[in-house]
């Protein structure tokens, strides 16, 4: 028999509540999320449970770009049904530029809509807790769409449950939101332009992991 996915505000009290218990949840800078209006979270990412952190924690339902494999998780499955979902192509797949581009363009319009997104700009999980080179993605989909970026930076997701653990540990969890990033439109599709606007949304991330 199929679970049918609970009200998202349901779950996400039951989060917060089952966080603040077990991690100890913390989290500041809820000031700097819009109240209305798309936008993109951009945080850190080394932790199986990233995804549900953010989605407790930020005051807006959120949608998510979430690499395909982790569809394979019953419990992020399950947790993709209670909110708008965006399935990024594995880096190794065969059609994964076309793939890649669909997905982009479905965010962009999410984005327009006037909902909000959480990207990880790293990709994949971090093996060892620390920032990993991103991809210009976030950055793309940010300036083409025309929202802000709001930098989050996860800390203690690594101790609590990274990829060498089987079961997610009680170490404490704090999440930090910075200001809004707000790029000047300009070209979409310019390298540079991209690559240094991706490497300032990394440096904000940072500076929030400290």
């Amino acid at each position: 028999m199929k679970l049918l996915p609970p009200p998202y505000g349901l779950l996400k009290a039951i989060g917060i509540f089952l966080f603040k218990l077990y991690f100890r949840l913390e989290c500041g800078g809820l000031e700097n999320i819009p109240e209305k209006g798309g936008f993109i979270i951009a945080a850190n990412h080394a932790s199986y449970l990233d995804s549900l952190f953010i989605a407790a924690t930020c005051p807006r339902k959120i949608g998510f770009m979430i690499l395909e494999s982790y569809y394979r998780n019953p419990v992020i499955n399950w947790f993709c049904s209670t909110t708008f979902c965006i399935p990024v192509p594995e880096r190794d797949s065969g059609s994964q530029t076309l793939k890649e581009a669909v997905e982009y363009l479905r965010a962009i319009k999410f984005l327009k809509g006037g909902n909000p997104l959480c990207i990880f700009p790293e990709g994949g999980r971090s093996p060892d807790g620390r920032l990993k080179e991103a991809k210009t993605g976030v950055a793309f989909v940010a300036l083409k769409a025309g929202v802000p970026v709001i930098p989050a930076g996860i800390i203690g997701n690594f101790k609590a449950y990274s990829t060498h653990h089987s079961f997610p540990r009680p170490y404490k969890i704090s999440i930090r939101y910075g200001k809004p990033i707000v790029f000047k439109k300009r070209t979409y599709t310019d390298r540079e332009e991209l690559k240094n606007a991706t490497q300032v949304i990394m440096e904000r991330i940072r500076q929030l992991m400290e």
